[in-house]
């Protein structure tokens, strides 16, 4: 067999992949793009198999047995260690909420199909609850892993039957692939980031690249050439990271750039960038290392611990450091280890059952049911419940919709008689729909035709013309077009008297904002915008669970209140949302936070009535203590309208029916 030479610079590269990826998930803002370091590790990792398989086969060593226990040797012991320690730590520290989806995810990353798991269960990559499970970053391994249990077959056959034009077999994936990936950037983000044919890609890209020559006589002969082209390639992957905000045309520079490190940094600038002592021992610690880091930070968020980033990777340094030397390297070069691995994989196998199979619920009979109307409110297409909101909804009452299916585009859900447009309007998120369940009987009262267009789940915001942009779990790319076209033509259209806009404000940025506020504030008399209640600091959990799990238990006539959570969040929100509604006349908030804040601490309970459904959404019992705010805010709205001596709306043909049975 030719000899596979140490690369110290491909040790280096690693720790480029490695670094950004923990900068980004620490949520620095320097580095949006350091999610691509997952990329950069997987056209490293195309390459480095491809070259010892092609090595093997050449030398007519290679067997399939000899491959899977090299790979078994190499992922396993460090991601067993991993996972049961997480493991172990959820079950003696977090609730049992927890636990069903903590062993669900640790079964399919033991069993290669944490991708797909994610794919069909998590809230996206970037959504709120993706953030919460322990397990999300192994999606990567279980891709490599789908990849490597066809692509060793493919190289052999090439060479046992001496068959020409894997290159080109291989150049065609990529670009087949690469298509895939570009169009489902688009149009379906979520599958496009976790499945593997739109990152074949890059895998194939580094196995291309050991096909075409990995000898140094391979590469052009200028030794000047070599190293520009091995430092553009760096000037990429940093580029990359620093511009890319979601993946899409911007991930294609970062698999290019590490391509040329790869193929052309054997010497030059980049490669004694790379081998510095310090990029080396990243590098060989980085499998261990994106192993540690995110449970870590997930265990951080669940448990409410204010612990500085700093201070988390430092600790994923040091049981990455334990890990390197006595479980990846002892295993790796002990050829006996395999039985030992089998047992241990079998163990934590076992475990990650056991947590599956739990029931993930506390007796919660003590509470009075928590009532959640927002369903009624919602102008999903269809009927479509999220793991989150299975687990948030658990022991409460909750309604299914009824709607027409088109309502999202067709005016919302109107209430009211007569074949005049809607005088008043209710837009927003889930918010939107949970502040609807109690402005209805207000309208009702005055006999006001009403359309609440809300739909959790959707960011309530638009650009102004609207654009496509990538779909969602409720809406498709075309789907969010439509809504948001159509909010805009039939506000126009209708001209109402009162537009109330309802959304969770912390954490957005009034630039998403400004423009749909002068729309609105141009195109109607009068517009209410809700000011958010305070969330609480329990993190994405059902509220009614957590009392549980804190043994908190309910009193007649005590209330209970819990710490205050995203404290500098909201209160930039409530600034920025203060000084645009004061540029516009007919603009005017209305407050709850004091409703519910006692100094810094939240009303959670009142007696037997849970107040919030999880961290930041009321429930029915919870936007009822707001009922006499809202009343007083309407009543002052239609005052002014009818004060002024502006003509009143022209009627204009209305664009959905109003479904019957609503609360």
């Amino acid at each position: 067999m030719r000899s596979i030479d140490y690369r110290p610079e491909i040790d280096g590269l690693r720790a480029v992949a490695v670094v950004p990826v923990i900068l980004f998930h620490l949520g620095i803002p320097s580095i949006p793009g350091g999610f691509l370091g997952v990329d950069v590790f997987f056209v490293i990792s195309g390459f480095l198999i491809t070259t010892i398989i092609q090595a093997e086969l050449e030398a007519g060593t290679f067997t399939f047995r000899g491959f899977y226990a090299r790979r078994i040797r190499r992922i396993l012991p460090a991601l067993l260690v991993v996972l049961a320690s997480t493991m172990v730590a959820g079950w003696l520290f977090l609730s049992r909420v927890e636990y069903p989806v903590m062993g669900r995810d640790a079964i399919a990353t033991l069993v290669g199909t944490a991708n797909i798991s994610f794919f069909l269960n998590s809230n996206a990559y970037w959504g709120p609850t993706a953030n919460d499970l322990l397990f999300l970053h192994t999606w990567s391994l279980s891709l490599e892993e789908q990849f490597y249990l066809g692509f060793p077959l493919i190289l052999w056959l090439f060479a046992r039957f001496r068959w020409s034009g894997l290159r080109f077999l291989l150049i065609g994936l990529i670009l087949a692939s690469f298509l895939l990936f570009m169009i489902g950037s688009r149009q379906a983000p979520d599958a496009t980031f976790y499945l593997l044919p739109t990152r074949v890609w890059e895998l194939a890209t580094g196995a291309l690249l050991a096909v075409l020559g990995r000898n140094p006589t391979d590469q052009p002969d200028s030794p000047f050439l070599n190293s520009s082209l091995g430092l553009i390639g760096l000037l990429l992957i940093c580029a990359a990271y620093s511009l890319a905000v979601r993946p899409g045309s911007r991930t294609a520079p970062a698999v290019l750039g590490t391509a040329m490190v790869t193929q052309f940094a054997r010497r030059g600038v980049a490669h004694t960038l790379l081998s510095q002592w310090a990029m080396v021992h990243i590098g060989k610690l980085s499998y261990s290392l994106y192993l540690w880091h995110w449970p870590l930070l997930a265990f951080c968020r669940k448990m409410q611990w204010m612990v500085p980033g700093v201070l988390v990777i430092g600790l994923a340094y040091l049981l990455s450091l334990a890990t390197y030397h006595l479980i990846e390297q002892p295993c790796r070069k002990n050829g006996q280890s395999l039985a030992a691995i089998g047992l241990a994989y079998l163990a934590t196998l076992g475990l990650a059952g056991c947590l599956a199979c739990s029931s993930g619920t506390y007796d919660t009979s003590e509470f009075e049911k928590p009532v959640w109307l927002g369903n009624f409110y919602s102008v999903k297409p269809t009927e479509f419940v999220t793991e989150y909101t299975q687990r948030i909804f658990t022991g409460c009452s909750v309604p299914k919709p009824i709607h027409p299916a088109n309502a999202y585009k067709k005016g919302g859900i109107i209430v009211g008689e007569g074949d005049s447009p809607p005088r008043i309007v209710v837009l927003g998120d889930s918010h939107g729909c949970m502040w609807s369940s109690v402005i209805r009987p207000i309208i009702d009262q005055r006999k006001i035709k009403t359309s609440f267009w809300s739909l959790d789940g959707v960011d309530p915001f638009t650009k102004i013309p609207v654009r496509h942009k990538p779909g969602s779990e409720i809406l498709s790319s075309q789907q969010k077009f439509d809504y948001d076209q159509s909010r805009l033509d039939l506000i126009k259209q209708w001209r109402p008297d009162l537009v109330i806009f309802c959304s969770r404000w912390s954490g957005k940025q009034p630039a998403q904002f400004q423009e749909i506020l002068g729309y609105l504030a141009k195109h109607s008399r009068q517009v209410l915008i809700m000011e958010q209640s305070p969330e609480l600091a329990i993190g994405n959990r059902s509220l009614l669970q957590y009392l549980c799990y804190k043994q908190i238990r309910p009193i007649e006539g005590i209330k209970r209140y819990l710490p205050q959570g995203r404290v500098l969040n909201s209160q930039h929100a409530q600034t920025w949302l203060t000084e645009l509604a004061s540029q516009y006349p007919n603009i005017t908030i209305i407050p709850t936070r004091d409703l519910y804040l006692q100094g810094t601490e939240v009303l959670c309970l009142d007696g037997r009535n849970t107040v919030y459904m999880d961290d930041n959404h009321l429930t029915t019992f919870g936007t009822q203590i707001a009922i006499p705010r809202l009343e007083q805010a309407i009543h002052q709205a239609l005052e002014k309208i009818s004060n002024t001596s502006e003509t009143s709306v022209v009627e204009q043909p209305v664009f959905a029916s109003e479904p019957a049975g609503l609360p």
